[in-house]
């Protein structure tokens, strides 16, 4: 099949940015860190951002690009030995000139996988 390329397309496009925060009280049982059932606040509101390309005829299916605040993840040990797995969301490595992350912990439990990947300073008060 031979393919035709235009300078220019009409569609149907569409963009909607909404907040998906759960609402307080909804159960995150499944969450690895939660020490209860149901939440008890919100820490940092959670947004979907969706777009939507579909042919102007609508005889075809159109392209949904969905996507929520999480881009990426670091995956650390657990400083308090109850072998949960901890998460860093969104944050790069060499994405910050200076990061310093603070342990309520003794010196033992600062995670040096987490400090080298961010290339951090660790602080133990």
């Amino acid at each position: 099949m031979d393919q035709i390329t235009y300078p220019f397309t009409r569609c149907k496009f569409g963009v909607a940015v909404r907040d998906a925060t759960p609402p307080v009280g909804s159960s995150h049982a499944s969450w690895g860190a939660a020490k209860h059932d149901l939440t008890e606040g919100i820490h940092k509101p959670l947004t979907a951002t969706a777009a939507v390309i579909a042919p102007l005829d609508g005889g075809s299916r159109g392209l949904a690009l969905v996507a929520l605040d999480i881009g990426s993840a670091l995956t650390f040990g657990d400083n308090y030995d109850d072998g949960i797995v901890n998460f860093l969301y969104n944050a790069q490595p060499g994405q910050y000139d200076r990061v310093l992350i603070c342990y309520e912990t003794p010196p033992r439990t600062v995670q040096a996988d987490l400090v080298a990947a961010l290339n951090a300073q660790p602080l133990v008060f």
